[in-house]
């Protein structure tokens, strides 16, 4: 009989996305009986609302959750985000992100768990102060998680190498060894590297200042690499913030026809990837474009 192997897998999330953990249970509970079983794995979902329980701890409510999650124990950590931040705790904003330093600090010096996050994108409409306070720090929250290969303080120095070590360190596990191949490759060859969002790093702790040496220190050691780094155009006015050496292009805006073929186009692309059928894939490309024709915020006709 062939050993099972137990994936540990912890949900960290405030209490406003219930609806969304309930879901991972009922995946992993059909995974245990198709896929894993096959591959003789068996998922733990582990989760403070059905395995924390009444109790004291030196460190409060969250050294006992802490105590029974075991994030840095984990193999992967999965957190969820809507509106809500959460509960300060003595070295966190929420217990949400408190668990989420725990397992970062555990995939820096460990190389697990991996780290999922993800971002209630419904719509909704704060109704006091307070809530908008707590959708504020979801917010600055991503924004931050984008820039996470980034050490805050004034005394950081940050250099290309910065920005390599962390492009090698987002590779799958399976590819990190290829993390020196490739750098030689680049150095001798060249080759096309997309930063996608420069707009999107966070101004907070010198973040932004960080990013554009980490750009252009990157830009300086490939010499024969072709760099593209994307930005909305307001965000990219200020001089300061403007890369060296690197040649402006602003894209035209797309006519309806381009939008029209570029959704159809990346459905029949991603569909396949996403396990759609083609009909399925279809369909959300005519969704997404009568979306698109039917709200004059997302396209205005000329």
């Amino acid at each position: 009989m062939s050993q099972v192997n137990l994936l540990r897998i912890v949900v960290a999330s405030p209490g406003d996305v219930q609806p969304e953990r309930d879901a991972l249970a009922q995946v992993v509970e059909e995974l245990n009986g198709g896929v894993a079983k096959d591959r003789n794995l068996r998922l733990e979902l582990v989760r403070w609302e059905t395995d924390a329980y009444p109790g004291f701890h030196p460190e409060g409510p969250q050294g006992l959750i802490d105590s029974i999650l075991r994030v840095e124990d984990c193999e992967v950590l999965i957190g969820i985000f809507w509106k809500r931040f959460g509960t300060p705790t003595k070295d966190a904003a929420s217990g949400t992100e408190h668990e989420f330093r725990k397992a970062y600090q555990a995939w820096k010096s460990d190389g697990r768990p991996q780290i999922m996050l993800y971002f209630n994108q419904r719509p909704a409409a704060p109704k006091s102060k307070s809530e908008a306070d707590q959708w504020g720090q979801v917010l600055e929250f991503q924004q931050n998680f984008v820039a996470r290969g980034l050490t805050p303080g004034a005394k950081s120095v940050v250099t290309g190498d910065t920005l390599w070590k962390f492009i090698v360190s987002e590779l799958p596990e399976t590819l990190r060894d290829f993390g020196e191949p490739l750098r030689q490759e680049l150095l001798d060859q060249g080759g096309l590297l997309l930063l996608d969002g420069l707009d999107e790093v966070p101004e907070a702790e010198r973040r932004r200042e960080q990013v554009k040496a980490a750009v252009e220190g990157l830009a300086a050691m490939f010499p024969k690499l072709r760099l593209l780094v994307t930005s909305r155009t307001y965000a990219y006015q200020k001089q300061d913030w403007k890369l060296k050496r690197f040649a402006e292009a602003v894209l035209s805006p797309f006519g309806r026809a381009q939008i029209q073929s570029f959704v159809e186009r990346w459905y029949a692309h991603v569909g396949p990837m996403r396990g759609l059928k083609p009909e399925d894939a279809q369909g959300k490309a005519a969704a997404l474009n009568q979306a698109i024709d039917g709200n004059p915020r997302l396209f205005s006709r000329r």
